[in-house]
């Protein structure tokens, strides 16, 4: 008898865990989007409607930057970079105090001996600068993709500057200062920039028989460079020679991160009776709608497609 009672129980018990399951167990999600024809017009609309009741949608219009097959990630090969910068060269009689070099094979070590241990590009003359203005002036742009031969390897970009000795010969050194420096990268998906005034985290490095404290500096809070020869009796007349170095930059490819989808409706929306997206630029795009019913104890999810075309 006793065994028969513990036996229902136990049967019981194994009923009441199954339906407890089953009732934490998240619903498929039953959605369908309709879509009157395939080919449409640049500025046309083109109205999706839907059937089903998700508790979240999400649009992919298979543009870029809003492609399903890259919500993932997206990764794209460089093209193109180029680099600009503005400089201030103020009072002094020295001219041709800074070069514009970049390396390949610099290993990042921060002494003078790594920096003359690498072989560096002088791109100084692809660069505009100015001795007569007092305000910063554009160096211009330059593309550095034909100067580059191994887009494999990080790229250093350098501010050299050297002050020689203070003669009468010579002329005392200028004032100089560099900012808004901008590298940008070019792939598929457009112009981005890899790296700024303030992200190339320069850092200084000094040679010479007599350096003086204070006269060359990074701004921490705007990467502005400021650099400037000896000012002491005994300074002036030695050469010095300063370097800013940028941290390293990548050229072989640029992660873009996941393309996100534009949101639709959320568990507490209703569902749009239809939706409208309209396309500027032709061509043929693969439309994903991403319909999804997340509970706290899990998440299903269904994706429905679409070819659009799009004319001019």
């Amino acid at each position: 008898m006793k065994h028969n009672q513990l036996k229902g129980k136990l049967v019981l018990l194994l009923a009441l865990f199954t339906i407890s399951c089953k009732k934490n167990e998240v619903p498929q999600p039953t959605f369908d989007v309709k879509v009157p024809k395939s080919t449409y017009k640049v500025g046309e609309p083109v109205s999706f409607t839907f059937n089903g009741n998700p508790d979240f949608i999400s649009f992919y219009s298979g543009q870029v930057g809003n492609d399903y097959a890259f919500s993932s990630g997206r990764i794209m090969d460089i093209k193109t970079f180029s680099m600009s910068f503005q400089t201030r060269l103020q009072a002094g009689g020295q001219n041709k105090q800074l070069s514009v070099l970049i390396s390949s094979n610099y290993n990042g070590e921060k002494n003078i001996a790594a920096i003359k241990a690498a072989t560096w590009t002088d791109l100084t003359s692809s660069f505009s600068f100015s001795l007569t203005t007092l305000d910063y002036f554009s160096s211009g742009e330059a593309d550095l993709s034909s100067v580059v031969n191994d887009k494999t390897k990080p790229l250093y970009v350098a501010f050299r500057y050297v002050t020689l000795a203070q003669t009468t010969a010579n002329g005392v050194y200028r004032n100089t200062a560099v900012r808004n420096f901008l590298f940008h990268t070019k792939t598929d998906a457009g112009t981005s920039i890899a790296m700024d005034q303030l992200s190339a985290g320069w850092f200084l490095l000094e040679d010479g028989p007599i350096l003086e404290s204070g006269r060359n500096s990074v701004n921490a809070s705007s990467g502005l460079i400021t650099l400037r020869g000896n000012i002491t009796a005994a300074g002036k007349l030695v050469q010095t020679e300063i370097w800013a170095i940028s941290k390293p930059v990548n050229l072989n490819a640029i992660d873009l991160g996941p393309d996100r989808g534009t949101p639709v409706k959320g568990i507490s929306d209703p569902v749009p009776s239809v939706y409208n997206f309209t396309y500027t630029t032709p061509g043929t795009y693969k439309v994903v709608f991403s319909a999804a019913n997340s509970r706290l104890y899990g998440e299903k999810s269904i994706t429905k497609e679409a070819n659009i075309t799009i004319e001019p």
